[in-house]
């Protein structure tokens, strides 16, 4: 019967070490997710076409007893002549200097004029949030792996599953 390959190095690694494994694969989707949704919001602003819209309607919604989301309603037109519309928070100064009816700045993209820029249209920072944290996470358990995989390329008993060095 023919011996099986063994995995080796930092691959063997990632198999012995399940915490390390499992912390790389949540820090890899954080990676991604946060690296689309830092995407959606910074593609438009440097690369997008320029256009003004209009502010249709504001609104000031009580979040709770002391709180409120400011909002806006905006219409801009596309160089294909669509008309988009779409609702977006805003902070409180813009909100309070803007009027019904006013013309304000957009960018969208040319190929999917969906994913747009609004001026004044207060970012979250949300997506910038989760990159960084993918980030962090990521290099976390990279260094655990690489700490498991030095355990077991020293043939250290003290490895998670206990692998003795392979000859």
């Amino acid at each position: 019967m023919a011996q099986q390959k063994k995995p080796s190095g930092l691959l063997r690694a990632f198999l012995t070490n399940h915490w390390g494994g499992a912390i790389f694969v949540f820090g890899f989707i954080h990676l991604v997710v946060g690296g689309y949704m830092v995407a959606l919001t910074e593609l438009p602003k440097k690369f997008g076409v320029e256009t003004t819209g209009s502010i249709v309607e504001k609104k000031a919604v009580k979040v709770s007893r002391k709180s409120v989301a400011y909002r806006i309603i905006y219409r801009f037109e596309d160089r294909n002549g669509r008309i988009h519309e779409g609702e977006t928070p805003v902070g409180q100064t813009f909100f309070r200097n803007s009027h019904d009816g006013d013309e304000i700045k957009a960018a969208y993209l040319s190929f999917m004029p969906s994913v747009h820029y609004i001026e004044g249209g207060a970012s979250s920072g949300i997506g910038t949030l989760i990159l960084l944290s993918g980030i962090g996470i990521t290099l976390v358990s990279l260094f655990l792996l690489m700490l498991e995989h030095r355990k077991v390329r020293d043939g250290d008993e003290d490895n998670l599953l206990g692998i003795a060095k392979s000859s």
